[in-house]
């Protein structure tokens, strides 16, 4: 009834819109969520990507995460299960690892608290100095935050989900946590340069999220770059506010500005996860390009043709700010004047559009033949992946190492990669030959993940140019299992040594 007193079902219905249109998802009481697999090791999710992900997004499917949430909008997905997480990471692991192996100021620890109009004021003392439990207490006593971070370098869990979702994404993922006392605020407001997963593991945190200011001088919306802190009155138009209590996600795109406050007298601790930082097309091109001109100016002429003579005297900005005024001062003039000098000045403009003209067209025609002729995107994939496993975690199934004699190696026997993501066949052609090598990530070490580190000891074998087929038919099964007899373009002691090979280094699954 028009104007009528709405009823106790019309109201629940409206709040549950008003949710949904925040990007606010509420767990159905009934709905359960994936289980782990066999191999979690009483972990809370899967060891495998696709269900990792699904795990940590549950209920949302990620079809419709990446349709209606990724790089777009917030989304609060508010479970009601404090024991979703398990025990994935809480406070008392950061304590046993400040006595054990001992974490570091700037490296592993920083202390903050936010102090109104001074904005962010850090307690760290410092660099590189290793942090005491007692200190960290008696600052957390005074309100301080404590971040920790790259907590994957010493909590096996934290290890094991960031080596997962590493596996599904393609991309380093980043980890930190955050333990604010109750009633505080430990960080100003700011936004990040990667895709944010926060999960609520202790407590609870009031959070506010905003549009990036628009006159910060670089773009905010999907950021390539972190922000500064802002104050209050420079926030922009609010997108969302929300409580995130234990068992709950908060995802949010680069460039969202977002600022939290626990809720009560009681401490909140929330693990960021985080992913796609310089992962965008512009780092793909940046890095594509150069290359790109090297092979076209070494196979075609017609790049290393020189440029028009003294083109400077009708290219660069004045010009082009020249030839818009021009064009509005010739609408102006009168017919008084001398009509021959009037006629000269125009064929002057005539021929300084036509070279200018012709010098765009001369780019845009070479700029064409350049992607056509010398852009490999396959290369620079290659590339891409090769640095992603050098730096990744290893997978949280380590190699076994097998040693193998041909009585060892029926042709009956199957093979597969122990895990395709942590393995990249690669193909040089250098002056000398083909050359193929087979990277993979089993050897890198946790400790220095994502800390800024040079060490890697990523791994590596060059194999003969007769057992690229094979290692191209390996990585086309995947998952599958192949027999060792179907693997082509070798002999029979050719696909005894490549399996010889490869399960020395602990990267074939093997089943007889």
């Amino acid at each position: 009834m028009a104007g009528g007193k709405r009823s106790k079902a019309q109201r629940k219905q409206d709040q549950k819109r008003r949710k949904q249109e925040q990007g606010e998802k509420e767990v159905p009481e009934a709905a359960a969520a994936p289980a782990a697999a066999p191999n979690g090791d009483g972990l809370p999710f899967p060891l495998d990507g696709d269900a990792c992900l699904a795990w940590l997004l549950h209920p949302i499917t990620p079809e419709e995460f990446f349709r209606d949430y990724w790089e777009q909008k917030p989304l609060h997905i508010q479970r009601k299960k404090p024991g979703y997480y398990g025990s994935l990471f809480n406070y008392r692991v950061i304590e046993a690892a400040l006595k054990n192996p001992g974490l570091k100021f700037g490296r592993n620890i920083n202390i903050a608290r936010y102090e109104g109009d001074e904005g962010k004021v850090m307690y760290n003392k410092e660099n590189d100095t290793k942090a005491e439990v007692k200190y960290v207490k008696e600052k957390l006593g005074e309100g301080c935050s404590v971040q920790c971070m790259h907590p994957q370098q010493f909590s096996t869990e934290v290890r094991s989900l960031v080596s997962t979702l590493e596996q599904f994404f393609g991309c380093l993922i980043g980890a930190n946590s955050y333990y604010t006392p109750g009633e505080q605020q430990g960080f100003a407001p700011h936004y990040d340069d990667v895709e944010v997963f926060m999960l609520q593991v202790e407590g609870a945190k009031k959070w506010k999220l905003f549009k990036p200011p628009e006159d910060e001088g670089k773009p905010g919306e999907l950021a390539y770059e972190y922000s500064r802190d802002f104050e209050d009155d420079e926030l922009e138009e609010q997108i969302w506010e929300g409580v995130l209590s234990v068992g709950d996600l908060l995802y949010f795109p680069r460039g969202t500005v977002h600022c939290g406050v626990t809720v009560g007298d009681t401490a909140s601790h929330h693990l960021t996860v985080s992913a796609y930082q310089r992962c965008c097309w512009a780092d793909y091109i940046e890095r594509l390009l150069p290359r790109a001109v090297a092979v076209a100016r070494d196979e075609d002429v017609d790049f290393r043709q020189g440029l028009p003579v003294n083109y400077f005297r009708y290219m660069g900005a004045v010009h082009e700010d020249m030839e818009e005024k021009e064009e509005d001062k010739s609408e102006e003039e009168s017919d008084e004047g001398n009509i021959q000098q009037k006629e000269d000045v125009a064929l002057q403009r005539v021929e300084k559009h036509r070279l200018r003209a012709y010098f765009k067209r001369e780019f845009e025609r070479r700029m064409g033949k350049l992607i056509d002729l010398a852009v490999d995107l396959d290369g620079q994939a290659d590339d891409a992946a090769a640095e992603f496993i050098t730096f990744r975690l290893p997978p949280v199934q380590p190699a076994e190492k097998v040693e193998l004699k041909e009585a060892d190696i029926p042709p009956t026997m199957e093979i597969r990669w122990r895990d395709p993501e942590a393995v990249r066949v690669t193909i040089d052609q250098t002056e000398t030959g083909m050359v193929i090598e087979v990277m993979h990530s089993f050897n890198n070490a946790r400790e220095t993940h994502m800390d800024g580190s040079d060490t890697t000891q990523v791994g590596k074998l060059e194999m003969e140019e007769s057992a690229l087929k094979a290692l191209v038919a390996l990585c086309t099964a995947r998952r599958e299992f192949l027999k060792v007899k179907d693997l082509p373009q070798l002999d029979r002691a050719g696909q005894v040594e490549l399996v010889r090979t490869l399960a020395a280094e602990g990267l074939l699954e093997l089943r007889k």
